[in-house]
């Protein structure tokens, strides 16, 4: 049955270990027979556990890669190394035994030892590289380490928009991959290719993994790329690995209007019709004007953790100010309850994403209590407008989106109490999009979305 073969090899990460620890104990006994002479006897069987064990981590390897997804070439040389060292094991254990591996003995245990290690180590090396990624070891070495000693130096790129000049940027070049680089190049890249995916060339992307293509044309809905970056995070299909830094919000706007347009890699975004609300997000801000100014102690470290570790993602607005960006995108189940969460940090907040969340209106009352919130994400939740003017108090609060929510248009009277209000969002309710573009003289903009992107020439093909 396939599902024993897949359960059997996903022990290989557990059995792996066995033929190691028998190795390296057949090592530590030598050395402690060396002075005793006590283990003689027992060097020899526990080579041929090493052996067995070995088999039987190959077998599981196997099915696992079998299973798993893996390129085999992602896999060859961990394969064969495993292959050789339970081969080497066996010949070990066989070499007083079998007359014609009588020139094994001459060799001193010692030497044969070591290079039952070295095999060992290798065989474990490329195993790592296959589960944490090509220089998973020296990834924690300082970048000018790196460079001395040759090594490749991850470099993450920047998107450089600006009011002025995001028409002309290339929309391939200067802005989907410099995401696809910073988010998803570590596990789908020259170096890994986890499912067979490789992200960083175009003739990559375009030809797909090892289940075939994973962008349609014009359907971002339905490209394979897009649906497991959108999934759950708990799913175990969601992409990236929570272990990784998931993408913004915006970032996932940015590719699905890109593969909306024709996932195309020539063209500027201007071409390409993309409105100039989707790059906003990415235009340099002076965070030390946008954000509040004040000194305030950094957070522990250990409430951080606790934070992350119930899947809540915080992370430092800049390396310049104290402030912090904290979402719930892999915690689609926040509620009121969660609020605890945050509670040694609550000064601390600026940016926060609660979309697509379980909150309703109970939550206002928790949220005027985060004194410097500059940024407020409450898109397809259940809240209202009932009880939203105790957010008020709020005297940093400039960005509030209030998309596929179920506000009525008894909202605007309220926001006119808001003291740094900016900007409004508002798509998806029943507000009607004839409705107010801005309040309080100007200095409110209610954005009601509903963009379309204009059509281009190639939608009237058919292929």
């Amino acid at each position: 049955m396939e599902w024993v073969s897949e359960l059997l090899g996903r022990l290989h990460p557990l059995v792996i270990h066995l033929p190691i620890g028998f190795l390296v104990l057949g090592g530590l006994l030598w050395l402690k027979n060396r002075q005793s002479s006590e283990y003689p006897a027992l060097l020899p069987t526990l080579f041929l556990w090493t052996g067995l064990a070995g088999a039987l981590a190959c077998l599981s390897g196997y099915l696992l890669y079998r299973s798993g997804g893996y390129a085999y070439e992602s896999v060859e040389t961990h394969l064969w190394f495993g292959l050789v060292t339970t081969l080497f094991c066996l010949l070990l254990y066989a070499k007083d035994k079998a007359s014609f591996l009588a020139p094994l003995k001459k060799l001193p245990l010692s030497a044969l030892l070591g290079l039952g290690l070295v095999l060992i180590a290798i065989t474990g090396h490329k195993g790592g590289t296959l589960t944490h990624g090509e220089g998973y070891l020296s990834e924690p070495l300082p970048r000018a380490v790196k460079k001395a000693l040759g090594l490749p130096v991850f470099e993450e790129l920047p998107i450089a928009l600006t009011a002025d000049n995001w028409k002309d940027a290339d929309l391939y070049d200067g802005v989907v991959h410099p995401i696809l680089n910073n988010k998803c190049v570590g596990c789908h890249g020259p170096t890994q290719a986890k499912g067979g995916l490789r992200l960083h060339r175009q003739e990559d992307i375009l030809s797909g993994g090892k289940n075939g293509p994973v962008i349609g044309a014009k359907t971002p809905d339905r490209s394979e790329l897009l649906v497991r970056i959108g999934l759950p995070g708990e799913n175990e299909d969601h992409m990236p690995p929570l272990e990784k830094e998931p993408l913004l919000r915006e970032e996932i706007a940015l590719l699905k209007a890109w593969v909306a347009a024709g996932h195309p890699f020539e063209g500027s975004i201007g071409e390409h019709g993309l409105e100039m609300a989707l790059l906003e997000p990415f235009f340099p801000k002076n965070a030390a004007d946008y954000y509040p100014d004040a000194t305030l102690a950094p957070v522990p470290a250990d409430s951080l953790k606790t934070a992350r570790d119930n899947s809540l993602h915080v992370e430092p607005l800049s390396r310049d100010l104290p402030w912090l960006r904290v979402s719930a995108l892999n915690k689609p189940d926040f509620s009121l309850a969660d609020t605890l969460l945050m509670e040694p940090f609550v000064s601390l907040v600026v940016t926060l994403d609660l979309s697509n969340t379980r909150i309703n209106d109970s939550l206002y009352h928790y949220l005027k209590r985060l004194p410097n919130l500059t940024v407020l994400n409450l898109a397809h939740t259940t809240v209202t407008e009932r009880g939203i003017e105790q957010l008020a108090s709020l005297g940093n609060l400039k960005n509030l989106n209030l998309n596929h929510t179920e506000i009525t248009p008894a909202l605007l009277a309220k926001l006119e109490a808001f003291p740094a209000l900016e900007k409004v969002y508002v798509f998806g309710t029943l507000l009607p999009e004839d409705g107010p573009k801005s309040l309080k003289d100007g200095t409110v903009t209610i954005e009601y979305g509903g963009y379309v992107l204009p059509g281009i020439a190639s939608d009237s093909i058919s292929y």
